[in-house]
């Protein structure tokens, strides 16, 4: 059964679910946990956790007044639930660089209690260490300004953490869930602005759109030239649900015979 969305640019793929040999399992198979403190960061694998039930990391961020300290201690608990943990900015950049040679998807529960805590800022944020030209990254997300990462941590490939005006729109990018919702071919645009030459103003972007446009308008055009040949082609193009569907053939009642009385 397909996605009703389903990408034809996949069609010729196979599904990415490891049964076709050389095509990646896309499959989310684990969740993991950033934990970040004063120390540095700790990436939990395998475990999704807000840490102990009773006093949990997002309390101790959503506290009114605001916490004097990091009074969470997050790393006596990791360290009795025995978790196991990729500690450190270079550790964190190599198991990234080793989960995307090997073609895996992943999800990473960022550490919303650290950003909070202080004041929303980038520095806190959602972490993304890069990898490298012969790895072209791009991290999206509508919390990000156009001026601001403000949600994105961007560290290069010193742990150091880049400046907006070197990562944005280039390593991080803001997106606007409206367009996203209104355009199958949103974030493919703003892959192509963000990571083509001459990109920065716009140009690329709307020359992309121009030729996905025209690109629409000749497959209708070449749908309805076949439909006026052929009637039932324009029928087929349509997704199952919207197909017409034949009428119902009546079924015809049988005449009681009646019997003579007496």
């Amino acid at each position: 059964m397909k996605h009703p969305i389903f990408s034809d640019m996949l069609k010729d793929i196979g599904p990415m679910n490891g049964t076709v040999k050389g095509v990646p399992d896309r499959r989310i198979h684990e969740i993991n946990t950033l934990y970040r403190d004063a120390q540095g960061p700790l990436l939990l694998l395998k475990v999704c956790t807000n840490g102990p039930v009773e006093c949990s990391w997002d309390s101790w961020a959503k506290q009114k007044p605001k916490a004097d300290a990091d009074t969470r201690a997050g790393r006596g608990f990791i360290k009795a639930e025995r978790y196991k943990v990729i500690e450190g900015m270079a550790n964190l950049r190599t198991w990234m660089m080793e989960h995307v040679t090997a073609q895996k998807t992943s999800a990473i529960k960022d550490d919303w209690a650290w950003w909070t805590w202080h004041g929303e800022k980038a520095h806190a944020g959602k972490l993304m260490t890069i990898m490298g030209d012969d790895h072209p990254q791009l991290f999206f997300d509508d919390n990000v300004d156009h001026n601001d990462a403000r949600i994105v941590d961007c560290r290069d490939l010193n742990g150091q953490m880049m400046p907006f005006s070197e990562a944005g729109n280039k390593l991080i990018v803001k997106v606007n869930p409206i367009e996203a919702l209104m355009n199958t071919d949103y974030f493919l645009m703003l892959f192509h602005r963000c990571h083509s030459v001459g990109a920065d103003d716009g140009g690329s972007l709307l020359e992309l759109r121009r030729q996905v446009l025209e690109g629409e308008e000749e497959v209708s055009t070449l749908k309805k030239r076949a439909a006026g040949e052929n009637p039932d082609f324009a029928d087929s193009t349509l997704p199952m649900h919207k197909r017409a569907r034949p009428p119902k053939k009546k079924k015809k009642k049988k005449k009681k015979k009646k019997t003579p009385a007496g």
